[in-house]
């Protein structure tokens, strides 16, 4: 699902949304449909405690975290137990929303090949920050967007000293061509990874020839077609071990594996220990 243009409910001039104290509605791992936008996201946690999965990594976030998600980076929200639920701020800002040769968001992710890190535990200046600016949108008192706008530019500032990732995972902007040829086949895949999936229907959608689609998708993601959904899967079911209670030929199943024997085959030479003991490590990680 991608969503360059996101509608910012603002003037043109303006474009950024927040959101105050949003409930984490976590979704099942199964049905979870992850999200990609342009924008930068970045979610300021207030209460309780999440698990988000973010370009196939798993983030447990508490009260005083933040998530930067960084432009087409897939995320979703998992749900791992009643209890894992928190109440969030939600920032979804554009590209050019400062648009100042000092802080230009669109050089700084595309041009010079930076992100930030994902998950930031000790950010107390910047949260305090971000506090701010949600009071000075939610009140909207005279001269509230160069106030709210001062906030954010500080709050970047500190990301760039201090929070910058030492592994991108933003879009070269010379693959920006070929990931909209393959961009519905890894949406079908991440929306459907547990249906029988074939390299010919995931051509169908990308309207291209398979042996060019097999090409180009190659050399998007560095694997086979077959290669990177089997991957996927075993991602995906790697979570669900590590946090529920089902049933290993469930969580095989559910994730595309029609064979639970072949799964713990695969499962083994990826992280080379069957897929109990992965349930076992993640429980001892928690």
């Amino acid at each position: 699902m991608i969503d360059r243009q996101i509608d910012f409910g603002e003037k043109n001039d303006f474009p950024i949304i927040i959101r105050s104290m949003c409930q984490s509605r976590a979704d099942n791992i199964d049905n979870a449909r992850r999200a990609i936008h342009e924008a930068v996201e970045i979610k300021l946690f207030c209460e309780g405690t999440s698990t988000l999965l973010i370009s196939d990594r798993l983030v447990k976030v508490k009260a005083g975290d933040i998530v930067l998600i960084n432009p087409y980076e897939t995320h979703a929200t998992i749900d791992p137990g009643e209890t894992d639920t928190g109440r969030y701020h939600i920032f979804m800002i554009s590209l050019d929303f400062f648009n100042t040769s000092e802080l230009d968001l669109r050089n700084f992710f595309f041009k010079h090949r930076k992100s930030f890190r994902t998950l930031i535990t000790d950010g107390e200046k910047i949260s305090g920050l971000l506090k701010d600016a949600v009071t000075e949108y939610e009140n909207k008192e005279e001269g509230f967007r160069t106030a709210l706008k001062g906030d954010l530019l500080l709050a970047f500032t500190y990301l760039i000293r201090e929070h910058i990732s030492e592994v991108s995972h933003i879009i070269r902007e010379d693959e920006m061509h070929i990931y909209a040829v393959v961009e519905p086949a890894l949406r079908r895949i991440r929306d459907g990874y547990a249906d029988d999936l074939t390299v010919d229907e995931l051509a169908r959608l990308c309207c291209i020839s398979k042996e060019y689609f097999c090409r180009v998708f190659r050399r998007f993601t560095g694997k086979s077609t077959m290669e990177y959904l089997r991957s996927y899967r075993l991602q995906i079911a790697d979570i669900a071990l590590k946090t529920t209670d089902r049933s290993i030929s469930d969580i095989a199943i559910s994730c595309g594996f029609r064979d639970p024997n072949y799964f713990s085959r695969v499962y083994r030479k990826t992280y080379g220990c069957p897929p109990k003991a992965g349930r076992r490590r993640g429980i001892e990680d928690t």
